[in-house]
């Protein structure tokens, strides 16, 4: 399993959306972002599409928020991480 916490497409080069099409069914992803950020957002909504929503869940909350800024906001995702990962 892997939690992926305001993800990018390509990120100072590491290009993440061809890993995310070679994942196998037994591999889960829970993607999360801020609608505010929008580069965020939209490599979000991306690495969903591609990875399928039988292998991951998407979460995407309305604030500016980047990475760890979301647990300030959102508490609750910190238990819905540890959740996941179990």
């Amino acid at each position: 399993k892997a939690v992926l916490l305001s993800p990018g497409i390509d990120y100072r080069g590491i290009v993440t959306d061809g890993a995310a099409g070679k994942l196998n069914d037994s591999q889960k992803v829970l993607v999360v972002a801020a609608k505010g950020d929008t580069y965020s957002a939209e490599s979000s909504q991306k690495l969903f599409e591609i990875i399928g929503s039988l292998k991951s869940e998407f979460v995407l909350y309305g604030e500016n928020d980047h990475g760890t800024n979301i647990w300030n906001t959102h508490p609750e995702l910190i238990e819905k991480i540890v959740c996941f990962m179990t």
